[in-house]
């Protein structure tokens, strides 16, 4: 689901955007002023502009830097996410090992980056009250909290999936273990413990449903993200 699907991340983002704009406007007039015309006469040479005016620049944007630079850095991550989605629910040709590596890299891919988003939105949360709330509402830490609150609850969701990836808990490997298989094989048995070959071809036939679930975990959490941004929409002046 891009970003421009997301109506109430659409909206956070124009209102953050423009109260930006209006607080470099305040700040520091002469140079928006500069740059437009340069912009003009160049006919839109933008790279010769944003040199040309960097003198005129100032101290910059403070806080409203780090709360774009915030938003941007959780909107790169939503795509990676969509991304990934997409590329786990695309078929490949090949043999039923390399489908199956397929599968299994990009749900691993999905569940890292849906990791990693939540993480941004965390952030994003903490930025916009402590830059924007802080200064005006006594009861901003409470606030706060509650929102974070809310990510926490989502990436203990998503958690029972990335965590096992990233610390190596359970799966076909412990399975080796918790059969008592491994001292067969040191005894030399003649078997073969690698498992990497037919996990891969086991996933094959799952690989439609595991795709509905990642499509319906991640319409749950983004329509979690779409709650969380209507209340935050609330707190840019």
């Amino acid at each position: 689901m891009p970003s421009k699907q997301l109506p109430e991340f659409a909206g956070f983002k124009k209102k953050l955007q423009e109260a930006a704009r209006r607080a470099l406007i305040a700040a520091n007039p002469e140079y928006v002023k500069t740059f437009q015309q340069r912009l003009d006469d160049t006919g839109g040479d933008l790279e010769r502009v944003i040199e040309e005016t960097k003198p005129l620049l100032g101290k910059g944007l403070g806080s409203w830097s780090r709360l774009l630079t915030a938003l941007l850095d959780f909107e790169l991550v939503l795509d990676k996410v969509t991304r990934s989605l997409r590329f786990h629910g695309t078929s490949i040709s090949g043999s039923p090992e390399e489908v199956g590596a397929w599968v299994h890299y990009h749900f691993d891919h999905w569940a890292f980056q849906m990791d990693a988003l939540l993480e941004r939105l965390d952030k994003l949360i903490a930025v916009v009250f402590r830059q924007l709330v802080r200064p005006n509402d006594s009861d901003w830490r409470n606030k706060e909290r509650v929102l974070r609150s809310d990510v926490k609850k989502m990436k203990g969701s998503i958690g029972k999936v990335r965590h096992p990836l990233a610390h190596g808990l359970g799966g076909g490997v412990t399975g080796i273990q918790d059969e008592r298989l491994w001292e067969p094989f040191l005894a030399g048995a003649a078997f073969d413990v690698d498992i990497l070959r037919p996990g891969y071809e086991r996933a094959v036939p799952y690989a439609k449903r595991w795709h509905s679930i990642l499509v319906a975990k991640t319409a749950e959490q983004l329509a979690a993200t779409e709650a969380i941004f209507r209340q935050l929409s609330t707190q840019v002046p």
